[in-house]
């Protein structure tokens, strides 16, 4: 969630900023493909004006404007502390193409302009009634005539059982003055609800457990921000669209483009969800009420756009694919329709999938992970891959062309794969003058982590963190491996062999060597460096 905006929120935002960071959905990229395969025709994410509604210290506008150089960014949130620390960070990078200001967002103005992409995260379900209609009103009166604002929210049915143990933590912190006494305050009253209710076995006793299980694993910024401001208003899916109407709005789609899809439930199940709807809004809302939807990241466009539904497998064929999965499998059964093989992520998410068209394409999509590869060129190696001659790759397309693009887009609601309309060349090894923009080479100068081109955050260890900072253009492989040799020897970056600081010249190169071996094959995978 980013800043909330009253005055009162701001001072505790001041005094407890919110970490700022990326969000994959946001970006111009993401959206524009969520647009495509609707049937619209959005501004090109390489050439279009972005709008951050409660930007926070710029995590998420700052890395879209060093890697989108050809568009313009502007930044609003009333917590003039982070507003100050966004435009250091855009002074320090040299970043001319985005701007912050200090304010409410009850005051910006239609003088502001027209703009592409609009984007609310974690905004609208944190301030008064007031300032989220006119949230929804700058989305009208500023958006593009092919816009897209992108809004999140808490919903119920979910946010009932999470309700529950907000407001008890608010009983217990009303009394105190500062967000850290607050959270200190709810973090013991939390143990305490755990200890007591350890015995019960009954729906509210181990409703209460789960929820405290998972808010004692959040940050404290967290804590102090998503349950113990004085403003958290979850609403109903219907309840949001039909505010989203009264400013001349209509619901596009969440990110997760397949909310309202049914694959994933029982036949029975489906067929009763439909005959309860009467148009996609109420079919979304009792998907919701099954699901116990305690989240939404909602796009939203004018009333004028039409769209096009029911549609997306087609329309999938203009973008591009990334995957995040691998297979499960070392030696995967690719051609056999009825073997069912098992595609992974990192935190354990997975899909199988028996269509032989899908099996090769996310095999090869994970190859090539995160680099988005474009439907035509996936559709064309995988067929290579299944078939030898042009009849059997024909025969192939037209028996599972359909079921390829469904698990596809199964994929992106599980999260294992997201749809772009560009995608930059990777850096490819050998690297002969690495660069990384110059917000990279600043973030990683005081961070664990920077953003790829992807918007995507990329973990650094120590070594690739002293590494990127160097990656300036101006260096070849041997300057930067010399440069990394000082700074060992100077101590700026320690090496450790067996509990003691190497200092000798010979086993510092040694080291060095090894590391930039590991180093440099990850950062040129990892989309972070610029290739032109």
């Amino acid at each position: 969630m980013h800043s909330a905006m009253t005055a009162t929120q701001a001072n505790a935002y001041d005094e407890f900023p919110y970490d700022s960071k990326p969000f994959e959905g946001t970006h111009p990229n993401r959206l524009a493909a969520i647009a495509r395969l609707h049937g619209m025709r959005p501004a090109p994410p390489d050439r279009c004006r972005v709008l951050e509604l409660g930007c926070a210290s710029g995590g998420n506008l700052l890395p879209m404007a060093a890697y989108l150089p050809g568009c313009e960014f502007v930044g609003v949130d009333l917590s003039a502390v982070q507003i100050d620390a966004a435009r250091r960070a855009a002074e320090a990078a040299g970043l001319a193409n985005v701007r912050f200001h200090a304010m409410s967002i009850a005051d910006v103005a239609p003088d502001f302009g027209r703009f592409d992409y609009i984007i609310a995260h974690g905004v609208y379900s944190w301030v008064p009634e007031l300032v989220r209609e006119k949230l929804l009103a700058v989305c009208a009166a500023n958006l593009a005539p092919d816009g897209v604002a992108y809004v999140s929210y808490n919903t119920y049915p979910g946010w009932h059982a999470r309700g529950m143990v907000r407001d008890m933590l608010r009983y217990r912190t009303n009394g105190f003055q500062t967000a850290r006494e607050k959270v200190a305050q709810a973090r013991a009253l939390m143990q305490f609800l755990r200890r007591a209710s350890s015995a019960a076995q009954n729906a509210f006793g181990m409703a209460l457990r789960e929820e405290i299980d998972a808010l004692e694993r959040s940050p404290d910024f967290y804590l102090a921000h998503d349950h113990l401001e004085d403003v958290n208003a979850p609403v109903y899916f219907h309840e949001f669209v039909g505010a989203a109407q009264q400013h001349g709005l209509q619901y596009l789609n969440d990110v997760d483009v397949r909310t309202g899809l049914l694959n994933d439930f029982a036949p029975d199940v489906r067929s009763q969800l439909v005959s309860l709807a009467a148009n996609p809004i109420e079919l979304e809302q009792y998907i919701d009420f099954v699901r116990e939807r305690t989240f939404r990241r909602s796009l939203l466009v004018h009333r004028a756009v039409s769209l096009r539904r029911g549609e997306e497998a087609r329309q999938l064929q203009d973008l591009f694919v990334a995957f995040l999965g691998a297979p499960v499998s070392a030696n995967p059964d690719l051609r056999s329709p009825g073997i069912s093989e098992t595609f992974r992520d990192a935190a354990g998410v997975s899909i199988a999938a028996t269509n032989p068209l899908t099996k090769a394409t996310l095999h090869i999509l994970a190859s090539s992970a995160p680099q988005p590869l474009h439907f035509s060129q996936l559709r064309e190696a995988a067929l290579e891959r299944l078939a030898g001659d042009a009849r059997s790759r024909d025969r192939i397309w037209q028996e599972n062309a359909e079921g390829l693009c469904n698990d596809l887009l199964g994929c992106c609601t599980a999260g294992l794969a997201w749809f772009c309309v560009q995608a930059g060349p990777s850096a490819q090894l050998p690297l002969t003058y690495p660069r990384a923009n110059a917000f990279t080479r600043y973030h990683a100068a005081s961070a664990t982590w920077i953003v790829n081109r992807l918007h995507q955050l990329v973990e650094l260890d120590e070594f690739t963190r002293h590494l990127i900072q160097l990656m300036d253009g101006t260096r070849d492989l041997s300057a930067l491996r010399a440069a990394m040799c000082k700074q060992v020897a100077d101590g700026a970056l320690e090496y450790m062999h067996n509990g003691v600081a190497v200092t000798d010249p010979g086993l510092i190169l040694e080291a060095v060597n090894q590391a930039m071996a590991s180093a440099l094959p990850r950062i040129a995978r990892a989309a972070v460096l610029q290739t032109d």
